[in-house]
């Protein structure tokens, strides 16, 4: 079930949607993954105008990418705000797309993005971070339903999380095997002298 977002015009409450949260439907993948998602984030379906395009990018400004899905919530692509910027930053940008006479088909800006299911692995999804110099995020899906958007940035906060807890797992690790080096020189040294 679909939820509209909240109006920012009185133009865009028909096509701009968020998803439920779906905290509640998780199957076991990695919880730092899981909270790194934005479930939040707008998306538009295909038959949605530019207008409703523009409208979500006005009102979420740090917005880098909008999903377009299609009407089994299946996502079809992105549309990246550096695609739309001119009609963002355009004083009549928004008043020329509003115009009736004025057709504006979002299929024009209608990109790739990456796609993965919510129980990818981390290291699968830092490695193709890496191989992708085009990467603003991800679409998140469940059973090939939209959940929600990684940002590159978030994935960077996981990784970094990620391997905070492999090292500190290694110290560990290394401070039983010392200690154990200790107890084991210890029981020599008293074995060599009795």
């Amino acid at each position: 079930m679909l939820h509209l977002a909240e109006a920012t015009t009185p133009f865009d409450t028909a096509a701009v949607a968020t998803t439920p949260a779906h905290g509640d439907r998780q199957f076991g993948f990695d919880s730092r993954l899981s909270r790194a998602i934005d479930r939040d984030h707008p998306f538009v379906y295909h038959d949605a105008d530019l207008l409703a395009v523009i409208t979500a990018f006005q009102g979420r400004p740090g917005m880098r990418l909008l999903p377009v899905v299609g009407r089994t919530d299946r996502p079809l692509g992105v549309i990246y705000e550096a695609d739309v910027r001119k009609l963002l930053f355009n004083p009549f940008g928004h008043d020329l797309l509003a115009n009736p006479g004025i057709t504006s088909n979002i299929a024009d800006y209608l990109r790739d993005c990456p796609v993965r299911a919510i129980d990818a692995r981390i290291d699968t999804l830092i490695s193709e971070f890496r191989t992708d110099s085009y990467f603003e995020g991800l679409i998140v899906t469940q059973q090939n339903r939209y959940v929600g958007v990684l940002s590159n940035r978030a994935l960077l906060r996981v990784a970094a999380e990620q391997e905070s807890g492999r090292s500190e797992r290694r110290g560990e690790r290394l401070a039983a095997i010392e200690s154990s080096a200790a107890a084991f020189r210890s029981h020599a040294t008293r074995a060599s002298t009795e």
